[in-house]
């Protein structure tokens, strides 16, 4: 990691079907990261690609897909492998 990295804002993507919960985590992270939402699944790894995330919260029931098949997706990315995954529930 180089001494630009290490000041540079951090990038979060958000990935819940829950759009109250989406709204709820950007709102307690605002400020403190650059924020990117999604309800899509599939919608995913075009935003990871488009912009490598330093965190996801990915919640652990999408319905369009097996969240740890899109974990593991995320992490063969170019860069995934330094990509934090964080499973989330609302359970």
């Amino acid at each position: 990691m180089t001494a630009e990295q290490l000041h540079e804002t951090p990038r979060i993507l958000i990935v819940d079907d829950d759009a109250v919960s989406v709204r709820l985590l950007a709102r307690v992270l605002t400020g403190l990261a650059r924020i990117q939402v999604t309800t899509k699944a599939s919608e995913v790894l075009a935003l990871v690609q488009s912009g490598q995330p330093d965190l996801v919260l990915l919640d652990i029931e999408m319905p369009e897909l097996d969240d740890f098949a899109l974990c593991e997706q995320i992490r063969q990315q170019p860069g995934g492998d330094q990509t934090l995954v964080l499973f989330v529930t609302s359970h």
